[in-house]
Parts: structure tokens; sequence; C-alpha cells
């Protein structure tokens, strides 16, 4: 798949359906080790709809002369984001310096991420400024390399990994090495001398995010290192923070279970996160758009057993916090009365005042024709235009019902009556 940014074809994969999980690979390679790492574990649930794109001058995205810095990468991943996956909220995962460029989105759209996986993430651009560990093999079974003798991908496997064995040598020419060919080697050169870092690094290093988050890091990464990544910790309120020894660079590769068990782990966070209210009903009131009947628990993720609401009348899915009882969008927008009112209703209408008025010359039972919206009212809500006679009337759109109809109309204004008074 492609998505159109500047002149730019910007490749990308995706697997599954539900709540968007955005996966930014490292430098040199593709995203291909993303996958690798990620698909065994997301092929055991269900609720995700998993993004797999290539940066700039990576696996199947070509160059362009506009990339000229981090700045500019991470321009074009807010642009893939609006265009992908445009209003809703999602998951972000980043490998490397792909952790690095998911600090830049976490500044610029931290409203619209509920979670973040961070893979030996890159803190500081400047190598030679970050705080890098002596890298050791801890285990290499050489006899078993015998028969990959010749191999032309072998020596630069062994000189980058901690553990080295057959079924890993396996993994990294399946995840990593396609990425690294694929490359455009002068674009990346030019980019690592030149561009690596964003211009407001520091920032990054003191970002504040109260999502459910894990960063992961190995022991001997002598590439991105450990302790650089620890600078996180104080703004990210709900990490888990793992340091994981006989683990480089390619931790997810090298240590494959205990990679899966925080991974599994921090997408329990996230969906306990967004647990519901409980409820003794199939079905209640849509908080978004007032239909009653038809909001029911459906399952987001069968393997972590969490629920999100999902409404047939207006096609948003959402989750309510248990605490604070905000309300997490993941498919559809929040609506927006004023505009939706305006555009949906059919204008003129005759209706009827529903409530009891305690003051003014318009009485509960007095027959109304509404002309249109003329604007919204903190304490009243969508405010109606309307004559009775010759005379005109400002009345909110809360106290007006439609009887003896069931038009559209009528169905729309019982639904933001509904909606006011149940959920505003």
């Amino acid at each position: 798949m492609l998505c159109a940014i500047k002149g730019l074809s910007v490749y990308y994969t995706e697997y599954g359906q539900g709540m968007p999980v955005l996966c930014i690979h490292g430098y040199e390679v593709d995203h291909r080790i993303m996958s690798g790492c990620l698909e065994p574990i997301f092929s055991e649930t269900s609720g995700y709809r998993r993004i797999y794109l290539d940066l700039p001058g990576m696996g199947k995205t070509a160059a362009a002369d506009w990339i000229i810095n981090a700045d500019a990468m991470l321009e074009l991943i807010v642009e893939f984001v609006r265009k992908v996956i445009k209003d809703e909220n999602f998951l972000l995962a980043g490998e490397s310096y792909g952790g690095y460029l998911s600090l830049g989105l976490i500044r610029e759209m931290r409203e619209k991420i509920l979670g973040v996986l961070l893979i030996c993430p890159v803190v500081i651009a400047d190598i030679n400024k970050r705080v890098l560990p002596t890298r050791n093999t801890i285990w290499n079974d050489e006899k078993a390399f015998e028969q990959y003798k010749g191999d032309p991908a072998l020596e630069e496997y062994l000189n980058m990994a901690v553990v080295a064995m057959p079924t890993m040598f396996e993994r990294y020419k399946a995840d990593v090495l396609p990425g690294v060919k694929a490359g455009n080697k002068k674009f990346l050169s030019k980019f690592n001398a030149t561009g690596y870092a964003f211009t407001l690094e520091e920032e990054l290093q003191a970002l504040v995010f109260d999502g459910p988050a894990c960063i992961l890091t190995g022991r001997q990464d002598d590439i991105a290192g450990f302790r650089d990544a620890m600078m996180l910790l104080a703004g990210f309120t709900r990490s888990t923070f793992a340091v994981l020894d006989s683990a480089g660079h390619n931790l997810q590769i090298e240590s494959e279970d205990v990679f899966e068990a925080h991974v599994n782990d921090w997408l329990w966070r996230v969906d306990a996160g967004l647990n519901l209210i409980e409820t003794d009903l199939d079905t209640e009131i849509c908080a978004n758009c007032g239909y009653e009947d038809a909001v029911y628990d459906t399952k987001i993720s069968a393997k972590n057993n969490t629920d999100v609401y999902t409404c047939e009348n207006c096609g948003c899915s959402y989750s309510r916090n248990k605490k604070t009882f905000d309300l997490i969008y993941h498919k559809g927008k929040k609506l927006n009365w004023e505009e939706y009112l305006q555009s949906k209703l059919t204008f003129p209408f005759t209706c009827v005042i529903s409530e009891y008025q305690e003051d003014g010359i318009l009485q509960q039972g007095d027959e109304l024709v509404a002309h249109g919206v003329v604007g919204e009212d903190d304490l009243y809500g969508v405010l109606f235009n309307t004559r009775k006679g010759r005379k005109k009337y400002i009345f909110p759109a809360c106290d007006l019902e439609i009887k003896g109809s069931d038009d559209e109309n009528a169905k729309i204004m019982h639904n933001y009556a509904v909606w006011f008074a149940n959920c505003r």
C-alpha cells in the first residue's frame, strides 16, 4: 500500500482490524524488523490494526530531497498518521531510531496516543554522547554455524550478536537483513551525517506521557545502550522499564520469550485502561449520539478480554475510563452537535416544548416552528431560531420534541434530548 505525502509514495503494509498500532522501524532497516517480532504476538489476539511503514530511503519508500533532518522525517510521519489513521486514537511502537522518532511524535500528537512501546530506543542522536556498554558475545554456538560457512551475512551478524545461534541468525536474515540491503546508502549516509537529530532533542528527554508504556533495552546494547533511556522514566509515569541481560540491539530476537511477555503485559495494561463502566445491561445510551438500545459490549481483544462500546447508529466505538469517566474514541469522533443538527435536520419543522419552563411567555406544550440553528450556549446547549405565530424566539433544542412522527427529524431530536439529559 502507498500513501502520497508531498510527492513521495510512502510504502506501508497493515494487518488486522480494530485499534490502530503504528509501528516505526529503526535506521537502515525496514518495516520487517517490526512485523517480524510483533506479528507473532498480534496473531494470537484480535482487535488491533497493525500498520508498518517504511521510512524514506528505507525498504520500499524512496528517498526525498526535502527529508533533510529528523524534523522533516517527523513531519512526514505526522502527515502519514493524518492520512492513514485519520481521527482515531492509536498505539505507537518504535524500534531504535524509530523509538527516537516516536518521542517526537508523542510530543506532536500526545492526545491521540493511548500507549507506547519502545524497543532499544535511541534517546541521544549523537552516538559519541551516548552512554554505551561494551558489547561482548555471551554465547556463540560456533559448531552450529559451520553449515553457514560462506554466507556473506554471517560475519555481519556475528559482529552484532550478543547471543549467537542458528535460529537467531535465520531471524536476522528474515527480519533485519532485507531492510539493510534495500536501503538507499547514499541518502542514509548523508542523513546520518547532517540530519539524524531533532533540533529540540533535549525537550524529548523530559517528555511527559501518562499512558501505559513499555521501554525495553539490552544490557549489552552497544548501539543505543540502556542508561540514556532511563531519562524517560520520570516523565513516563506508567512505564515498565526493563534492561534485559544477554541482549544487544536486537533484543527482540535474542530474548524472544521475555520480549513477548513484556509486549503482552503492555497490551494488557492498555486494554485495562480502557475498561468500561460496569453495567448489567447489554445496551445503553450512546454517549456520542444519544441513541438508545444500540450500544453493545464488543470484544476488542479476545486474548485480554477487554470490551468497548460500539453504536450501530453513529458508527463510533469508544470506551469510558472508570476513574475519570472520560471517553476514548477508537473509531469515529465526538459529535459537534451544533454542526450535526444544522446539517442533518430538515428545516423548518413543527415541534413542541417538552419540558416545564419556569419563566417566560413560552410554556410546556406550546407549539413552535424551528427554522434553523443559531448557536450553542454553555448552559442550554444548541439553540434554535423558532417562531410562534409572528413572534421569533431563541429556544434550546434540548427542550423540544416532535410528536406523532417517526421521521428522521424526530429521531435526531429525540437522540439529542436523550444525550443532553444523560451524557453531556
